[in-house]
């Protein structure tokens, strides 16, 4: 019982550094990183995770998707 627990405590290690690597990678790429604006909007980063939408032709809302 004690190897299933240690095996356990080092998947859950890994899970938490591979989340942690991924939060890092995000923030560092900046709001605009994964082109949340929809139909050829431009997005303008305001921070690590704010951004604005500048929309093209017809399209409006947050996203460009309305």
């Amino acid at each position: 019982e004690g190897d299933d627990e240690d095996s356990s405590s080092v998947e859950d290690s890994q899970r938490s550094t591979m989340a942690e690597r991924s939060m890092d990678s995000r923030s560092y790429s900046g709001a605009c990183a994964s082109s949340p604006c929809e139909h050829g909007g431009i997005c303008t980063p305001r921070g690590q995770r704010l951004f604005d939408c500048k929309c093209v032709g017809p399209w409006r809302g947050v996203y460009c998707g309305i």
